[in-house]
């Protein structure tokens, strides 16, 4: 009993459990797609149905001392892989149009010649929100044109898209907290961008593609969040 009542202690304390539906992603294009990212930066955001948060390699080399068992010890450090995200399609697929000017920057398919390495890479902000209920008919907190805030009430069926499928990263929505964990990753392109499948049979299905990224490595920027605090039960000792 007593190992029951310090978890329920320890989750309250934590204020929840993380939930893999409350994010938000952030954009920043290369200096060609300025116009770009301004017009549909945030539509790409609002769009965003899934991202794979990256992880962290450790390298590491076995040493052996005579006939003693063999240690693995780190030589380094990497950050294998792409970056897994879904996006869902507007219905002139401008999502997809923006992924594909942003691979034109590195590769022209006309002159099939790579360009400069500093001229197509970008970087992204991934978010782990804070816990919030989330309702049929949202509140979408945003600004409009003036910086004001704004309230407007949105349903997820007017959209035309089933309420467990609505795309609510970016969205904020009815967010009473902060985020609460951020990293940065640098030097991001879109390296691979998924082959899109039409069927007749897929009448209310709405189109997605799906993009992997490219990417350097990323920072922990959590200590920048207004909301930043530690949460004291992991440095207790």
């Amino acid at each position: 009993m007593a190992k029951i009542n310090e978890f329920i202690a320890s989750m309250a304390k934590a204020r929840g459990f993380a939930r893999a539906s409350q994010y938000e992603v952030r954009f920043s294009f290369p200096p060609e797609l300025t116009i770009i990212e301004k017009n549909f930066g945030q539509q790409l955001s609002l769009h965003c149905d899934s991202i794979s948060m990256p992880g962290h390699d450790l390298t590491t080399q076995k040493r052996q001392y005579g006939s003693e068992p063999a240690r693995d010890m780190v030589t380094g450090h990497g950050y294998e892989g792409l970056i897994q995200s879904t996006f869902y399609l507007d219905s002139k697929l401008n999502e997809l149009q923006v992924f594909e000017q942003w691979q034109a920057l590195a590769a022209n398919t006309s002159t099939n010649k790579a360009n400069y390495y500093d001229d197509y890479v970008g970087t992204m902000e991934i978010y782990q929100m804070g816990s919030a209920e989330f309702k049929n008919n949202m509140a979408l907190s945003g600004q409009n044109s003036k910086g004001s805030q704004t309230g407007t009430k949105i349903d997820a069926q007017d959209f035309g898209v089933p309420l467990d499928d609505f795309p609510v990263s970016g969205l904020r929505l009815n967010i009473k907290e902060e985020a609460k964990y951020a990293i940065r990753v640098n030097e991001v392109y879109p390296a691979t961008i998924a082959d899109i499948e039409y069927a007749y049979g897929s009448k209310n299905t709405v189109l997605k593609v799906n993009v992997g990224w490219n990417y350097r490595n990323w920072k922990n920027i959590t200590h920048k969040l207004s909301s930043f605090e530690l949460h004291g039960s992991a440095y207790d000792n």
